[in-house]
Protein backbone atom coordinates (compact mmCIF):
# COMPACT_ATOMS: atom_id res chain seq x y z
CA UNK A 1 0.00 0.00 0.00
CA UNK A 2 1.35 3.16 -1.05
CA UNK A 3 1.78 6.53 1.40
CA UNK A 4 -0.64 8.27 -0.38
CA UNK A 5 -3.52 5.14 -0.41
CA UNK A 6 -2.54 4.60 3.42
CA UNK A 7 -2.89 8.37 3.96
CA UNK A 8 -6.61 8.55 2.28
CA UNK A 9 -8.07 5.00 4.10
CA UNK A 10 -6.87 6.63 7.65
CA UNK A 11 -8.43 9.84 7.29
CA UNK A 12 -11.61 8.00 5.76
CA UNK A 13 -11.59 6.10 9.37
CA UNK A 14 -10.90 9.19 11.45
CA UNK A 15 -13.73 10.61 9.64
CA UNK A 16 -16.36 7.68 10.63
CA UNK A 17 -14.65 7.48 14.33
CA UNK A 18 -15.40 11.01 14.59
CA UNK A 19 -19.15 10.90 13.43
CA UNK A 20 -19.44 7.64 15.11
CA UNK A 21 -17.90 9.42 18.80
CA UNK A 22 -20.64 12.36 18.05
CA UNK A 23 -23.50 9.51 17.63
CA UNK A 24 -22.54 8.19 20.59
CA UNK A 25 -22.39 11.82 22.43
CA UNK A 26 -25.74 12.16 20.95
CA UNK A 27 -27.26 8.63 22.68
CA UNK A 28 -25.62 9.80 25.28
CA UNK A 29 -27.05 13.13 26.14
CA UNK A 30 -30.59 11.33 25.45
CA UNK A 31 -30.00 9.50 28.32
CA UNK A 32 -28.46 11.48 30.86
CA UNK A 33 -29.15 15.44 29.55
CA UNK A 34 -25.96 16.45 31.27
CA UNK A 35 -24.35 19.11 29.55
CA UNK A 36 -21.03 16.91 28.75
CA UNK A 37 -22.41 14.81 25.59
CA UNK A 38 -23.24 18.11 24.00
CA UNK A 39 -19.49 19.02 24.41
CA UNK A 40 -18.38 16.05 23.23
CA UNK A 41 -21.18 15.90 20.13
CA UNK A 42 -20.46 19.56 19.05
CA UNK A 43 -16.61 18.40 18.98
CA UNK A 44 -17.40 14.58 16.78
CA UNK A 45 -18.78 17.26 14.42
CA UNK A 46 -16.56 19.50 14.11
CA UNK A 47 -13.46 16.82 13.73
CA UNK A 48 -16.00 14.94 11.07
CA UNK A 49 -16.61 17.91 9.45
CA UNK A 50 -13.32 19.14 9.08
CA UNK A 51 -11.51 15.14 8.45
CA UNK A 52 -14.09 15.46 5.76
CA UNK A 53 -13.36 18.56 4.46
CA UNK A 54 -9.34 17.69 4.31
CA UNK A 55 -10.47 14.18 2.95
CA UNK A 56 -11.59 15.79 -0.15
CA UNK A 57 -8.36 18.08 -0.59
CA UNK A 58 -6.54 15.09 -0.36
CA UNK A 59 -6.28 14.67 -4.01
CA UNK A 60 -5.63 18.16 -4.97
CA UNK A 61 -2.82 18.33 -2.18
CA UNK A 62 -0.98 14.98 -4.19
CA UNK A 63 -1.28 16.22 -7.36
CA UNK A 64 0.86 18.78 -6.91
CA UNK A 65 3.40 16.50 -4.98
CA UNK A 66 3.89 13.50 -7.74
CA UNK A 67 6.72 12.33 -6.46
CA UNK A 68 4.52 10.38 -3.52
Amino acid sequence: MSLKSFHIFFVAIATLLSFGFAAWAWKEYQLTYASLPLFYLALGLVGGVGLAVYLIKIPQKYRELSYL
